[in-house]
């Protein structure tokens, strides 16, 4: 109960901070919100990787995700990919020769700094990348809506799937990374998702048929429980309940943004596929 009401009060004092710098705040201000929030989010994902043992340098993953947030911006408000081409080119070579440098006698701290630094930082940066893309899509309204749009079909859908599938949900939908969610649940937070993006919809007026969000639903929210998946699976090797305890009732900033890891880039290729049609 107390954790519930921690839940609700950091999400009143979260919502209105959001609303206001995605409505009033210039591009390059709603970047910076969205960069530090990741910029956390890695950090603590990082330090996962330190709790599991693994040879994953923290201070290494930070240097190359800031540089990605980076390379994102400029290549958005200049309108060219070659930074992104170049960061991740950085990258690559950067984790190579730090690898084989660093942990030069021990195979498995090579592969384990490798893997886990490509995988973490290029999904950081690549979720980070395409919600600031999403708010530069269109014109000034049109990507603000997109923004809404997106924030509110994942997110009530984790509402959603969380509250009506503890009342109703039977049959698990992936016990050993998450006992709590069930295939109910699942159902329930597309419903629910559809309904978020509806009322959106309605609000803003989008260019494109209503009939797209049926597509957009499912898609999202399936990307969104692939994102919690990934990272419970990070914390249940890990034996940690939340990646940090910084939001009251949340826990950490990677456990309330792992929605967004791969519905960001979803939603926003779905939006690009419906611009060409």
């Amino acid at each position: 109960m107390k954790e519930n009401l921690l839940r609700y009060l950091s999400a009143i004092i979260a919502i209105p901070i959001i609303i206001a710098v995605i409505q009033y705040g210039p591009f390059w201000l709603f970047a910076l919100l969205v960069c530090c929030a990741f910029f956390i989010a890695a950090y603590e994902w990082l330090d996962i990787y330190r709790i599991l043992g693994l040879a994953v340098p923290t201070l290494l993953g930070i240097t190359f995700t800031v540089i990605g947030m980076l390379s994102m911006y400029i290549s958005i408000i200049d309108d060219r990919t070659f930074y992104i081409l170049f960061w991740f080119f950085l990258v690559l070579c950067g984790i190579c020769i730090y690898s084989i440098l660093r942990h030069g006698n021990s195979l498995k701290d090579m592969i384990s700094a490798m893997t886990g630094l490509l995988f973490s930082v290029s999904v950081i940066v690549m979720a980070s990348g395409f919600l600031m893309l999403v708010r530069d899509e269109g014109n000034e309204v049109m990507g603000k809506g997109l923004v809404y749009l997106l924030l509110a079909t994942a997110w009530i859908a984790d509402a959603g799937a969380m509250h009506i599938g503890r009342l109703v949900g039977r049959h698990k939908l992936a016990p050993i990374l998450s006992p709590n969610k069930t295939i109910e649940g699942f159902l329930a937070a597309i419903v629910c998702g559809f309904l978020g993006g509806l009322a959106i919809y309605f609000i803003y007026g989008f260019n494109f048929q209503v009939i797209w969000l049926f597509a957009i639903a499912p898609a999202v929210v399936t990307a969104s429980h692939i994102g919690d998946l990934t990272i419970s699976l990070f914390k249940r090797a890990a034996k940690i309940k939340d990646s940090g305890h910084i939001i009251p009732g949340h826990g950490g900033f990677l456990d309330r943004l792992d929605n967004l890891l791969f519905s960001a880039p979803v939603f926003y290729l779905i939006i690009q596929m419906i611009n060409g049609i």
